[in-house]
């Protein structure tokens, strides 16, 4: 009813009267004998054009108000993100960096991710070893990533076991200092280092 409201409104005044001579009394007095039909079938077309006007009215203001909506939701993401920059959180390529802030060991800062959802940040590009870099900076403590050593077979692979394709040792790493250093940490000038896990570093999951 509220369209059919809206589209009588855009007919002018004699038009909607045609309509209703037309349609209701169909007075064969009106026009001359046998041609009220005719004039009918003329006014067929207004009618449409009117009707898809009113439509298409209709579509733009609902775009119009999504549009809109959508605006504000972007509006408000970015606020959200920017508040996520401060507690700890980047974006690089395809991943998600967060931290609260927590120290803990090497095996907690896996089970804590893994809670979340994620798993323990692993830089494998330049642009996520800066981007996770950021994150170490902002808290001036240095963090778990997410390689560990196999020094049987004398090479560092990820937490699935799989060889590293990108490394950022810091000079005269890795040096299995002791003989005890089997987990990587960064330090804030992102680079690695190999480090027992038994120490607390910051957690820092990946999404």
């Amino acid at each position: 009813m509220r369209m059919l409201w809206r589209f009588l409104h855009q007919l002018e005044t004699e038009t909607v009267v045609w309509m209703i001579f037309l349609i209701f009394l169909k007075p064969n007095n009106v026009f001359k004998p046998n041609n009220w039909k005719e004039e009918g079938e003329k006014l067929l077309p207004k009618l449409v054009q009117l009707v898809a006007t009113t439509d298409a009215n209709c579509d733009r203001d609902y775009v119009s108000a999504l549009q809109e909506e959508l605006d504000n939701l972007k509006n408000n993401l970015s606020e959200r993100e920017k508040v996520l920059q401060l507690l700890g959180c980047g974006k690089a390529e395809e991943k998600t960096f967060f931290t609260g802030g927590k120290l803990v060991t090497f095996q907690n800062a896996r089970t804590e991710c893994a809670n979340a959802g994620g798993q323990l940040a692993t830089p494998d590009t330049a642009v996520q070893n800066k981007a996770l870099q950021d994150i170490v900076n902002l808290y001036k403590k240095g963090a778990w990533i997410g390689v560990i050593a196999e020094w049987s077979k004398n090479r560092f692979v990820y937490l699935n076991r799989q060889p590293v394709r990108y490394t950022n040792w810091n000079k005269g790493e890795p040096n299995n200092e002791h003989n005890v250093e089997e987990c990587v940490e960064m330090y804030t000038t992102g680079t690695w280092n190999d480090k027992q896990c038994n120490v607390e570093r910051l957690v820092v999951c990946e999404f």
